[in-house]
């Protein structure tokens, strides 16, 4: 399972057989987790405070991907992400 390094050192983002799935550390920010949700495009993923209103932390990704499959958990103030690639 490849791990793809990021700039950001709250972004993990790891290839999955069948997909990419990301990891962000929102511990300690200003964001109110059950609010958030996930959108993506073929080459990015972004992580929206519906609240607010706000863009939370914006992803590139290494392959393209299913906008259609992405999926988000929360658990311990980390985000998890996950779309299945594009054959």
């Amino acid at each position: 399972m490849p791990i793809i390094q990021d700039e950001d050192p709250d972004v993990d983002l790891l290839e999955v057989q069948d997909g990419v799935r990301i990891y962000i550390d929102l511990r300690g920010k200003d964001v109110e987790l059950r609010w958030l949700v996930a959108r993506a495009d073929k080459h990015r993923l972004y992580v929206f405070d519906t609240k607010s209103n706000n863009v939370v932390k914006i992803v590139n990704l290494p392959d393209d991907v299913d906008p259609k499959s992405v999926s988000l958990e929360v658990r311990n103030g980390t985000v998890s992400v996950f779309m299945r690639r594009v054959n």
